[in-house]
């Protein structure tokens, strides 16, 4: 049963907001956030509302242009076999990749995807 795991990475964002309450006023927040990395492990789940989620969570947490987040969602999209799984990294690319970024010419790419709906997901990520 993927509802478990998907209602751990619909969490995330609450213990990160959590985490920086307890931060001291002034207390820089640590690099990279604990969130991505724990989204990322799920992108390789057997089960693609798993991972959809799990690229869904990044996109909330991780910061535009953050490294691991972006690299990961690239992935996803390069090897993902479900159309579904596609459609969600690229969302996330959309709002991840900073400008400029490799990760649009990956956007592009997805132009030529087999799958209508992957298509048209390229196209909303890049207006």
């Amino acid at each position: 049963d993927a509802g478990p795991r998907i209602a751990a990475l619909r969490a995330l964002p609450a213990l990160g907001a959590a985490a920086a309450a307890l931060r001291s006023p002034g207390e820089a927040p640590p690099a990279g956030c604990p969130g991505v990395a724990a989204a990322c492990e799920f992108l390789i789940d057997e089960d693609a509302d798993v991972r959809i989620e799990a690229l869904a969570a990044l996109r909330r947490l991780a910061r535009r242009g953050d490294p691991q987040a972006v690299a990961e969602t690239q992935r996803c999209l390069a090897t993902d076999a479900e159309p579904a799984v596609r459609c969600a990294a690229l969302e996330a690319l959309g709002a991840l990749a900073a400008p400029g970024d490799e990760a649009a010419s990956r956007v592009v790419g997805a132009l030529l995807d087999p799958m209508a709906a992957v298509r048209l997901a390229a196209l909303e990520a890049l207006s």
